[in-house]
């Protein structure tokens, strides 16, 4: 397996992925399915081709992604935005998304950042549990984070020293 940055090539193989994890974990992200099913082609290249985005590879399958905001103001310089974090189902449970998550908290480091910082929905038990593994502790809680169909989720805000 390899993580690195997306590119543009990569722009209709994360959208597909997209669509997979907004069927599958609506409360998981901020683009609705109906949003990524209407995503123009130019638009999925648009959003991969900021840098801010992370593949995980199968050879040249594209099997994970997650994002990585390092920030770049001079005092925020030090903390880096995790996410969105997705791994396709087949992956899940064979240390693909462990690879994933450790090759973002090496590049964070090697930018001078001392702190990573995500949003989880508090539903989402099996994701709090992966990243608390990884050393992320919940600090607050985002009432009425998100709303979906069938109402408002709320989401917690994890944090991790590097």
């Amino acid at each position: 397996m390899i993580v690195r940055p997306l590119a543009a090539g990569d722009g209709a193989a994360w959208r597909l992925m997209m669509i997979e994890a907004t069927r599958t974990h609506p409360a998981a992200f901020l683009l609705s399915p109906r949003e990524v099913g209407e995503m123009r082609a130019e638009q999925a290249v648009d959003s991969v081709s900021r840098g801010n985005l992370h593949g995980l590879f199968a050879g040249d399958t594209l099997i994970g992604f997650a994002g990585l905001h390092l920030w770049q103001l001079d005092r925020l310089h030090h903390r880096a935005d995790i996410g969105p974090f997705f791994l396709t189902e087949s992956q899940r449970g064979t240390g693909a998304a462990d690879a994933l998550m450790e090759a973002l908290a090496a590049r964070a480091r090697e930018s001078g950042v001392t702190w990573l910082d995500l949003w989880v929905a508090v539903r989402n038990a099996r994701a709090r549990g992966f990243y608390a593994r990884h050393g992320f502790r919940e600090i607050a809680r985002r009432e009425d984070a998100i709303r979906l169909d069938h109402g408002s989720e709320d989401d917690v805000l994890m944090t991790r020293r590097l």
